[in-house]
């Protein structure tokens, strides 16, 4: 294929299609070497600039990846990830090749949490912040605010490389109840850019999660919904990697009616970005 120069469509997005193209189609296999930049621009008749934005635009999308004196090969396909889970990050890693690392950046009591909408607890709330790297690249920045009252001591736990609702399952008897979720797409924040290894700015996945909080049952769950005892917050970042984010969708029983819409999208104004 060709670069069209009559084109309105600038030419580093033109060859990043058309390597895009040849990798999924196979053209060009997981582990192959890309041309070196110098053979792109003789190539194509254009600038190593150009180049260069075309081989970064892949890098984002996790098709490429580039090492310093070897130069860029194509990526292994993407892993799925079902990043959608209530009970936290940790719970969507299910394959086996998936290497997840926590770093723990901070964990501590607070008085208030920014997406609490003023309902703070008068214990105040537990802070955790840390950084998630998948096969050794960091790709989640994660603030989560929980209920100082509900998990005493927390704070002193060591939650490195740890399921944070594991501990609140097994030592506080606490288990997620339902929640909701946001999705939306932000500009990275610098203390999120410097700790994913992203420019300043970049787009990243924003999810907003807000799950509630009950005593974990000893006997089957009964009819009757319990009440919650406070509300987990959960304020995630996601760069870009070599994974899709992926959801199973269950098929409605056979007696509900089929559904002859959309559901319903609304517009909700988005909470604060922590300090």
């Amino acid at each position: 294929m060709k670069l069209d120069l009559s084109s309105r469509i600038p030419l580093y997005l033109q060859l990043q299609e058309i390597l895009r193209m040849e990798i999924s189609s196979k053209a060009r296999p997981a582990g192959s070497k890309l041309p070196s930049e110098h053979e792109l621009c003789r190539q194509y008749a254009i600038t190593r600039p150009t180049v260069r934005q075309a081989l970064e635009g892949l890098v984002r999308e996790g098709l490429v990846r580039k090492h310093r004196g070897r130069g860029a090969f194509v990526t292994e396909p993407p892993m799925p990830l079902g990043l959608f889970a209530l009970t936290g990050t940790g719970e969507g890693f299910t394959e086996d090749k998936i290497k997840v690392e926590t770093q723990v950046l901070r964990l501590e009591r607070v008085p208030t949490c920014v997406l609490s909408e003023g309902q703070d607890p008068p214990e105040g709330w537990v802070a955790l912040e840390r950084v998630r790297r998948i096969n050794h690249v960091p790709t989640f920045y994660e603030y989560t605010w929980l209920p100082a009252g509900l998990a005493p001591g927390l704070e002193q736990i060591d939650l490195r490389d740890c399921s944070l609702f594991s501990v609140l399952t097994d030592k506080y008897k606490l288990r997620a109840d339902g929640g909701r979720q946001r999705f939306s797409a932000v500009a990275a924040p610098v203390p999120v850019a410097a700790a994913l290894g992203v420019k300043v700015g970049v787009p990243l996945l924003r999810l907003v999660r807000t799950v509630r909080l009950c005593l974990k049952l000893s006997t089957p769950a009964s009819t009757s919904p319990q009440r919650p005892l406070g509300m987990l917050h959960t304020n995630l970042y996601v760069a870009p990697g070599p994974f899709i984010l992926e959801e199973n969708i269950p098929a409605p029983p056979a007696t509900a009616p089929a559904a002859t819409s959309m559901p319903e999208v609304r517009a909700v104004q988005r909470p604060g970005e922590p300090a």
